[in-house]
């Protein structure tokens, strides 16, 4: 719940200071920030998933309170960020001389090398200054403290980024400038206060010398960062380096159109993310604890979950993506199959994410590095040789083939590891729900045609729409099934336990 009420906040101020970055400078400003941020994110592949490696690492002495051994996890990993900022610092600034290279179209708005640089050192300051104390608080499933410092910063900054925009209007390059900077003091502080926290809850790793790891110990961890790796090669592959190729090959300030289609999916993912990501560290205690029977019933009410919010979600964007962007922002539009595309990777990935969770929690990464790679290189190839032909349509269409491998092999990798089966119901199942959220979409689209004119009373018809026809359909399909009623059922234990925390009421910790 803290989550929910500080990412909405986070959201709605993210909205609007990319609505004011929007108004008082340009797409081309847009697009420079949106190709710069893919970058860093290819930067962001040296931290290796060793953050990942460690929250695994670190359940099982935090369940036993071996504060020796979290001593020694927490300083090893202190000393792998910041040998990994130094990295990026030192490949960031190498990456200079080469930044023509990757964009087509004009620059001149910016010194393009001093903005790059501004980014460089934002994602520098997320390795350094506490940043790592954040997985302590992760594995213990406290994440709600990271996520309260993290939003209230985010808040903050995004509050001074709109103030200066506004103030620094008549002087775009200025403003460009100021709002990249103070990403920066951003994460300082946000890092500097998640640092604080975590002494005053864990005073004892400040207490005397910390023992260095053993090689046995290293052992897993190594293995789980070589696994992750890979994975976040494949994760990279299919996101930033999307906006890469189509400022090196296509236009910057297509990218700046393109990043508009990204952002409201990133807020959307962000709202998602929400619900499950606050769960990840609880289904890794679960599979702990129950048998495989119960671990099993309960991944199928989250496949259930996933098809419902995803579902959802995939139909409100294909029928309410362009008219926003249109109506709020007033920029150029992607070609229709290209926003096809764009929701079917998002959907296609999303449809899968309890399979995600799942093989996160159980610490499956060394068993999906060969996917992973064959994935990344497939998107990589695809996304080339077709983007000079079909454009932004070809970029997705190599996404697409990433995704499709994705959702093929690692079903098969949970089931086989977790539940020791065959992961063949599982695809029956991922097939259903597929076709139903096309048959609901068609239905709503049908609706919804009327009113294509883009007007704010035809947009609200259109939103309502969306809401009615998925969830009026899907609850008189599903009224019955075990699975809606499991999931009614945590809804209901979800606002119980919220009510008694805003009356002041302790947590019932067995709910």
């Amino acid at each position: 719940m803290t989550g929910f009420v500080g990412q909405l906040l986070n959201m709605l101020l993210a909205f609007i200071t990319r609505t004011v970055f929007i108004y008082t400078l340009s797409e081309l400003y847009l697009g420079i920030n949106g190709l710069f941020g893919s970058l860093l994110t290819v930067l962001s592949l040296t931290e290796l998933g060793i953050g990942t490696a460690i929250t695994y690492a670190l359940y099982k002495p935090l369940a036993q309170d071996d504060r020796d051994m979290i001593k020694a996890l927490t300083d090893f990993y202190k000393r792998a960020y910041q040998i990994i900022g130094f990295a990026v610092l030192l490949i960031g600034v190498g990456m200079l001389p080469f930044l023509d290279k990757l964009i087509t179209g004009s620059t001149d708005l910016a010194n393009i090398r001093i903005v790059f640089l501004l980014y460089v050192l934002e994602s520098v300051a997320s390795y350094w200054f506490f940043a790592y104390k954040a997985t302590l608080l992760t594995a213990n499933q406290q994440k709600y403290i990271v996520t309260l410092f993290s939003c209230g910063t985010s808040i903050l900054t995004a509050l001074v980024r709109i103030g200066a925009l506004f103030l620094l209007r008549t002087t775009p390059t200025i403003a460009f400038y100021s709002y990249s900077a103070l990403g920066i003091l951003g994460q300082i502080i946000k890092n500097a206060l998640i640092g604080h926290e975590v002494d005053r809850l864990f005073p004892y790793l400040n207490e005397g010398e910390s023992r260095k790891l053993t090689k046995e110990e290293k052992q897993p961890i190594f293995k789980n960062v070589v696994g992750m790796f890979i994975n976040q090669v494949s994760a990279v592959m299919l996101t930033s380096v999307d906006n890469i190729l189509i400022s090196a090959f296509i236009s910057i300030l297509t990218v700046g159109i393109y990043s508009n289609y990204i952002a409201i999916k990133s807020y959307l993912v962000a709202f998602i993310g929400i619900i499950f990501g606050s769960i990840k560290d609880g289904i890794g205690d679960y599979c702990a604890r129950e048998t495989i029977e119960k671990q099993e019933e309960f991944f199928k009410t989250m496949v259930f979950t996933y098809f419902w919010i995803y579902g959802f979600c995939s139909i409100c964007l294909w029928i309410l993506i362009d008219p926003f962007i249109t109506g709020i922002w007033h920029s150029p539009l992607l070609p229709r199959f290209a926003v096809l595309l764009f929701i079917l990777n998002f959907l296609l990935d999303g449809l899968s994410g309890a399979v995600y969770q799942f093989r996160m929690a159980n610490g499956l990464h060394w068993q999906t590095k060969y996917r992973y790679l064959f994935s990344a290189v497939f998107n990589g190839v695809i996304s080339y040789l077709l983007i000079k032909p079909l454009g932004v349509v070809g970029v997705l269409l190599g996404s697409t083939a990433s995704v499709l491998i994705m959702i093929s092999f690692d079903p098969i990798i949970v089931y086989k590891n977790v539940f020791h089966k065959s992961a063949a119901p599982y695809f029956l199942s991922y097939l259903a729900y597929l076709a139903l959220i096309f048959a609901t979409g068609a239905a709503v689209t049908a609706a919804a045609l009327p009113f294509s004119e883009v007007t704010f009373v035809n947009f609200i018809v259109r939103m309502a729409l969306c809401v009615v026809i998925p969830n009026g359909l899907w609850i008189l399909i599903f009224r019955k099934s075990r699975h809606f009623s499991a999931l009614k059922d945590y809804g209901m234990q979800l606002f119980r336990q919220f009510f008694k925390i805003l009356g002041g009421k302790k947590k019932d910790v067995s709910a």
